[in-house]
């Protein structure tokens, strides 16, 4: 719902000090919010609140929110436990690539991610889970499943995901995120895009091109286009960033899941480097375009009470927050490794990864997350 109250009633008004705590307290949180949402997670302003409430009420409104409503929403969430279980919550970031031009074609997930955060020591791990990974009760690969949703609990196709990679991994789910490739392209863009150090150069000559209607036309000259990426630290634009974690073609490794899977990560640190710079804040504009993303996209997922409430139970732990970035073990690159991929003949010649052992896949998932 949205509010255009212009007015305070006097009931309402907390005192500086109450407001103080609350803006700093929103400093960490705020940075947290980018990290539920994958890797791209946004950042509300209410920082800008130290300098008054004029800025604050500015940053609502450029949200379409009621400065009212939200700071009505922080006080709630002053009192709010969030999910969690031993002192530990865990996400599941779920990337879709829906395009309009892909007609009835069911949206995808190209980002699957698998999130742990220790409440008692600010410690968040994130694991990437490879798209092709195959579901032997689903007979599909995961990255299908939030297809599969809209059967099963159509108003809420990402309860399905979460079930079934609950299931998978035997790790809990206490919240599911949903963030479309659009979001992820207008966060960077609005930040001023993101700093990456490209480590492997690579050209992919099968690059999906966005605005093109694929029910309607047929050849490849017009579906795809060749993109490129060269070494070295550059800045990358929304539209790029976004190029350069979704791309799957490229001839040589960086057509692989694991390696997109790293670009995914290097884009996000960047992006959780970027937010967490106050000169990201400071715009009233910019500020209010983060929280009107957070608020149409991730709050129904992550209420921003809970939002408030998680980075109230941090705040004795700010100071060591820290993010660590896992990969899954893939035999026989490595002996050990807990998914392997299988002749394509025993999986209607589909490229998938498998998991090697239903004992050893759960264990090493939860060894990853530091869940016990």
């Amino acid at each position: 719902m949205l509010f255009r109250d212009k007015s305070i009633n006097n009931d309402k008004i907390v005192t500086m000090t109450q407001m103080s705590l609350t803006i700093r307290f929103w400093l960490k949180a705020s940075a947290l919010a980018i990290l539920m949402a994958t890797g791209l997670l946004i950042v509300t302003t209410i920082i800008l609140g130290l300098i008054g409430w004029s800025q604050f009420s500015r940053v609502a409104n450029r949200a379409q929110i009621s400065p009212t409503a939200l700071l009505s929403q922080f006080k709630t969430g002053w009192q709010t436990q969030p999910s969690s279980q031993s002192g530990q919550t865990n996400f599941l970031i779920l990337g879709t690539d829906e395009l309009e031009s892909r007609g009835d074609v069911p949206p995808l997930t190209d980002t699957i991610l698998l999130m742990s955060l220790n409440l008692k020591t600010g410690q968040i791990n994130l694991l990437s889970l490879p798209r092709d990974l195959w579901s032997q009760k689903y007979q599909t690969k995961i990255n299908a499943l939030y297809s599969y949703g809209q059967d099963y609990t159509s108003e809420f196709p990402e309860q399905f995901v979460a079930q079934t990679i609950s299931e998978l991994t035997q790790v809990p789910i206490n919240y599911t995120l949903v963030i479309n490739m659009a979001q992820v392209e207008k966060i960077i863009e609005t930040i001023g895009g993101v700093e990456v150090d490209v480590p492997v150069a690579f050209i992919d000559p099968e690059f999906p091109k966005p605005d093109v209607d694929v029910t309607q036309v047929f050849d490849p000259q017009l579906l795809y286009e060749t993109i490129e990426f060269q070494t070295g630290l550059q800045i990358m634009s929304g539209e790029t960033a976004i190029k350069y974690m979704r791309s799957r073609h490229s001839q040589s490794d960086q057509g692989t899941d694991n390696d997109r899977s790293f670009r995914q990560q290097l884009v996000f640190k960047s992006m959780i480097k970027q937010l967490l710079n106050p000169q990201a804040w400071i715009n009233t504009t910019s500020a209010g375009q983060l929280l009107s993303v957070y608020q149409t996209g991730l709050a129904q997922y992550f209420p921003i009470p809970d939002l408030v409430g998680m980075g109230k139970q941090l705040w004795s732990v700010r100071q060591n927050i820290s993010i660590s970035f896992h990969s899954l073990s893939i035999a026989p690159d490595q002996p050990a490794g807990v998914i392997f991929h299988p002749a394509d003949y025993l999986y209607d010649n589909q490229w998938v990864y498998a998991i090697k052992s239903e004992i050893k896949f759960p264990s090493e998932v939860k060894k990853l997350l530091e869940i016990k």
